[in-house]
C-alpha cells in the first residue's frame, strides 16, 4: 500500500468557474507537489517551486530532503510541473513516455540533462501504475495507486481543480476538450480520490458520471 502527503496546495492563475476571463492573469499558478511512499521509494510528483519554498514544503510536509527523494516524476511538459527539478539531482527522473521527448528538450533548455529523463508506460513502482490522461496535453499521465482511503491518483492538470472535474471540462488551454472529457469520466468510475493539478484533493463519489 502507498501512503502519500501533499507538500503545498496549489492555485489556477484564473478560473472560469470563479467568473474570471480565460484572457486576463489574476494570480501566479502553482502546481500541487505531491510526496508518494512505496516500500522503500520516496516518489515526488511535480515539484512546484525553483526556489527555497521547494526545500521549505519539503521539510515542512514531509520532513524531508532533497536526498530523501528517490524519483522525481512530472505528469506532462508544462514548465510550472517541474520548477523544482533542479534541487533533486541524485534523483531518478520520470514522466510519461508521450512526453519524454519534448520534455527532455525543455530540461536541456533550462541547463539540465534531459537525457536522464526516463520515459514510462506502466508501472513506476511495484505499486504505483502511471496511467495516460490525454486532454491537457495529449501525452499527460497520472500516478495511480492503492492507498489507506482507496485508489488515489495523482492527476497533474488533466484535473486542474474540482469544479474543472465537476463540470467535465479541462483546462482553457488543454490541447483537446474532448479528450478531457472522456479522461475526466474514466477517472470517476476508476478512482476514490483525486489530487488534481492545482487545488486541493476530493473524493470521487459525488461526482459519478453517466
Amino acid at each position: 500500500m502507498v501512503t502519500w502527503k501533499m507538500i503545498n496546495l496549489g492555485q489556477v492563475s484564473r478560473n472560469q468557474f470563479w467568473g474570471e476571463p480565460d484572457d486576463v492573469v489574476r494570480r501566479p499558478g502553482i502546481c500541487n507537489g505531491v510526496v508518494l511512499f512505496d516500500t522503500e521509494q520516496v516518489v515526488l510528483v511535480d515539484p512546484p517551486y525553483s526556489n527555497e519554498e521547494m526545500l521549505r514544503c519539503l521539510d515542512a510536509h514531509a520532513g524531508l530532503k532533497p536526498k530523501d527523494i528517490d524519483v522525481v516524476y512530472i505528469t506532462h511538459a508544462h514548465s510550472d510541473h517541474f520548477d523544482g527539478i533542479h534541487y533533486f539531482h541524485a534523483a531518478r527522473w520520470c514522466t510519461g513516455m508521450e512526453e519524454r521527448d519534448i520534455l527532455g528538450e525543455m530540461l536541456d533548455a533550462r541547463k539540465l540533462d534531459g537525457n536522464k529523463l526516463e520515459g514510462l508506460r506502466e508501472k513506476l513502482t511495484p505499486n504505483i501504475q502511471v496511467v495516460p490522461l490525454p486532454g491537457h496535453t495529449m501525452g499527460s499521465t497520472g500516478l495511480l495507486f492503492d492507498g489507506p482511503e482507496g485508489k488515489v491518483l495523482v492527476a497533474g492538470d488533466s484535473v486542474m481543480t474540482r469544479e474543472f472535474f465537476e463540470h467535465q471540462k479541462g483546462y482553457f488551454k488543454s490541447e483537446s476538450q474532448a479528450a478531457s472529457t472522456k479522461t475526466i469520466q474514466w477517472i470517476s468510475k476508476h478512482t476514490d480520490i483525486v489530487v488534481p493539478g492545482h487545488d486541493n484533493y476530493f473524493f470521487v463519489n459525488a461526482y459519478k458520471f453517466n
